[in-house]
């Protein structure tokens, strides 16, 4: 869980707070798809072993215009005329980043601190099982949302988003 926290952390500062300002064209669950997707596409680029982040990829996957960031469309077609400036502040955030020599235990740091409810943080097991419970999803769409969410159709991820905003976070803990 280590190095997806990390993940979430980097994603949350690299990416989620430039996209954030873009929020009002896209849906909670769209948003939060997106940061799944982001998490998932580096998480081969952080290595726990030494503990360290493959930058260039990382920046690599982020500014990708033809990632597909939502099922069927990929972040130029989401952002269209923002997109470069999203690219921009991306980079520079990514930057700053290893102009601090940030490693992998402040970003996981930063994920417990910021995110720590999102997939690949230690709460999201907790809340998604609760999530099917109220949602009465079978087993398989249960064991698919807590280790693999981008894996299930949107519709269902989008109940799913619906569901944990409808309670605060706490009474889903």
């Amino acid at each position: 869980m280590y190095v997806s926290t990390a993940a979430a952390g980097i994603v949350v500062s690299s990416w989620r707070d430039v996209v954030e300002a873009w929020h009002y064209l896209l849906t909670d669950s769209e948003m939060s798809w997106m940061s799944i997707i982001t998490t998932r596409d580096i998480l081969p680029f952080l290595k726990l072993d030494d503990l360290t982040i493959d930058y260039s990829h990382v920046l690599a996957i982020m500014t990708n215009p033809d990632r597909e960031i939502l099922p069927g469309k990929i972040a130029r077609n989401i952002f269209t005329t923002e997109w470069p400036e999203l690219v921009s502040q991306i980079t520079m955030n990514i930057q700053q980043d290893i102009d601090q020599n940030i490693n992998l235990a402040q970003y996981a740091q930063h994920g417990l601190r910021i995110c720590p409810e999102w997939w690949g943080c230690p709460e999201w097991p907790i809340i998604a099982k609760k999530a099917s419970s109220k949602l009465e999803l079978s087993s398989h769409q249960m064991n698919l949302l807590i280790k693999t969410p981008y894996k299930l159709p949107f519709y269902v991820w989008e109940r799913v988003i619906r569901t944990i905003h409808g309670h605060t976070a706490s009474t889903l803990i």
